[in-house]
């Protein structure tokens, strides 16, 4: 868990992939896969090619469950090497993190409109 502390005053709390509970989890990978889904437009797209098996197929309407049995792992990699941070219910945090040659690299902001810093949370059990 992470604690985002947004220049307006306001804290939030941030789960990583890994602190969700299990049905919170499932939600996030079929909403990743959709968003996956959604984005394929050619041969370069990773999943274009599972697509055109469902289209030779002719069962377009199972990608979304043939990518799941197929690549769940790889879908769960997605979420944790973007670093990206849930609320409770599963809903991506909208953080933007500047990087590289930016003006603001190094910076986090918090809906395109505050900066934050993000810091860890000692979870005690």
């Amino acid at each position: 868990m992470k604690k985002i502390i947004i220049e307006n005053g306001e804290i939030r709390i941030g789960f990583e992939f890994k602190d969700l509970t299990p049905e919170i989890q499932e939600k996030v990978i079929h909403e990743q896969i959709d968003f996956e889904i959604e984005i394929i437009q050619n041969e370069n797209d990773f999943y274009y090619s599972y697509a055109m098996e469902m289209e030779k197929m002719q069962t377009p309407w199972f990608l979304h469950e043939y990518i799941y049995e197929k690549d769940k792992a790889g879908i769960i990699e997605i979420l944790e090497i973007n670093d990206y941070l849930f609320d409770e219910d599963g809903n991506i945090i909208p953080l933007v993190h500047y990087v590289g040659k930016h003006i603001l690299s190094g910076k986090v902001q918090y809906k395109q409109k505050y900066f934050c810093t993000i810091e860890e949370m000692e979870v005690s059990i």
